[in-house]
């Protein structure tokens, strides 16, 4: 199998050029969108994407904070381009050494967290983990800003996200040779660095901006990875795949669901636009692997070239 076609940005601007891409191209094709060329006398003036959504029962307002989600992006990817550096990566797609080198996050340190109320008020006997620090601050500001409720909502997004992955790739009835033969090590192998691991962190990624917000959902996942010891392979991996989940909901036209945000995940994998670890050990592209033939990651770790959020994100 071959590589996908390099696409004519990378990094964040890569993605939300395709965001825009499919998002024009939903709009043409959906059913509430109406072409409405004609200049002639009396002809009926073409619905304004407000007025589309109306007819499709959806506030006009959600249809435009999309846009002005897209467009703000789009902004700062220009500013970006402007002021980066000759060779910089951000107007082509990326090389799996840029990505095993770039999307590597510093270090956080970690402690025990525990829901509150309204982010700042402890619940007696509420069960506890240990998360980034990152991680609870920006679960704390969830909680402030959506109530326990939305806490539940959060975990509730997670294990979709493992159900449709494992939906979309059930465990295989036979293993390759290179597989580990002991339970517990090859039930960690369906998990981790292969097809199924990618469809996860990128549906998770897109249901989570859907919900939340793109900045709140960068936020989180980035803080994710900055787990102490992360191999960097694995962290590589899981940052890009995450990036280009959160695009994919971008792209979301406000009539589509999760299963628009699914299909178009699943389209990712297929088209090898997502990023697995092959028998060797190294990264690759999502379609260069065959389904099941991934591999594991060295214990190996980079230095962070991503700083540790600073978790001030609020959920929209």
């Amino acid at each position: 199998m071959g590589r996908h076609a390099p696409a004519r940005l990378a990094g964040p601007a890569s993605l939300w050029y395709t965001a825009i891409v499919d998002i024009v191209a939903a709009d043409r094709s959906s059913p509430e969108s109406t072409p409405e060329t004609s200049t002639r006398a009396g002809a009926p003036a073409a619905a304004s994407p407000g007025q589309r959504a109306g007819r499709a029962g959806i506030a006009p307002a959600k249809a435009g904070a999309h846009a002005d989600a897209l467009a703000g992006t789009l902004a700062r990817c220009v500013a970006q381009r402007a002021s980066s550096p000759p060779g910089s990566t951000l107007w082509r797609t990326p090389t799996l050494p840029e990505i095993l080198t770039n999307y590597q996050v510093a270090d956080d340190t970690t402690a025990e967290w525990s829901p509150s109320l309204g982010g700042l008020i402890p619940i007696p006997f509420a069960p506890s983990r240990v998360l980034t620090v990152t991680e609870g601050r920006l679960l704390d500001n969830l909680t402030r800003d959506r109530g326990l409720a939305g806490l539940s909502e959060f975990s509730d997004i997670k294990d979709e996200a493992f159900a449709v992955s494992e939906r979309e790739y059930p465990t295989p009835s036979t293993f390759p040779a290179h597989a580990p033969t002991e339970r517990r090590a090859r039930n960690a192998w369906v998990q981790n660095n292969g097809h199924r691991d990618a469809f996860r962190h990128c549906y998770w990624n897109a249901i989570l901006t859907d919900e939340f917000g793109e900045r709140w959902t960068r936020q989180f996942a980035t803080a994710h990875e900055a787990l102490p010891g992360n191999e960097a392979a694995r962290e590589a991996m899981d940052l890009y795949n995450n990036e280009v989940g959160r695009a994919i909901a971008a792209s979301k036209p406000w009539w589509a669901g999760r299963s628009w945000l699914a299909r178009k995940v699943r389209e990712a994998v297929d088209s090898g636009r997502l990023v697995v670890v092959d028998r060797s050990g190294n990264l690759a592209w999502s379609n260069t692997v065959a389904l099941w033939d991934h591999g594991d990651v060295a214990n190996v770790t980079l230095p962070g070239a991503i700083a540790v959020p600073a978790g001030t994100a609020s959920a929209n």
